[in-house]
């Protein structure tokens, strides 16, 4: 819709990368989410070779399911067990059917939300991806504007807020460019 004029803008989750840039022009980031790996506390994990011989869920086709799936390719040993949503995951989390699970930074609020949730924590990261407005390259004024608002949503904390409001979690450290 943003490169046939329907739309001036794109908002919504829209990761920043050099093949999207080729073709939009993108403000500075407003927002960031990690895909990670989560495990119960009790599990000593800080990178992919501490999941050799463990059973590791993903939801299908996701991120995760890409960056894992690699990981288990360089470390032979890691299980990759697939779901076909992140409710199904997190239950089988909860019940012990997987060791770790893969899946976004926010996935720590929803476990931490259930009965034994307490238990998890994120282990480490798989991957940052940061968001910021879409706009076509043709519109140096809008995106000048854009990135005057969001930095100063930024800096008078507004958007730690809603992060905190909406993520239960502050705003992640952002890259500047």
């Amino acid at each position: 819709s943003l490169l046939t004029n329907r739309v001036d803008m794109v908002i919504s989750i829209f990761s920043i990368t050099p093949e999207r840039a080729l073709q939009v022009a993108f403000s500075i980031p407003y927002a960031g989410q990690s895909s990670v790996v989560l495990a119960p506390k009790s599990l000593d994990i800080k990178g992919p070779e501490d999941l050799v011989g463990l059973k590791v869920g993903v939801t299908r086709g996701t991120g995760e399911d890409g960056l894992l799936t690699k990981q288990a390719e360089t470390y032979p040993g890691i299980e990759i067990l697939r779901f076909d949503d992140y409710a199904s995951i997190t239950q089988a989390m909860l019940s012990g059917q997987i060791d770790a699970m893969g899946g976004g930074d926010y996935g720590d609020m929803y476990l931490q939300k259930s009965v034994d949730g307490e238990d998890f924590e994120m282990k480490y990261i798989l991957k940052s991806f940061y968001f910021g407005i879409g706009v076509r390259k043709d519109s140096p004024e809008l995106l000048q504007w854009l990135n005057t608002l969001v930095y100063s949503l930024k800096n008078d904390g507004t958007l730690n807020d809603l992060s905190l409001k909406y993520r239960n979690a502050p705003l992640p450290e952002l890259p500047v460019f």
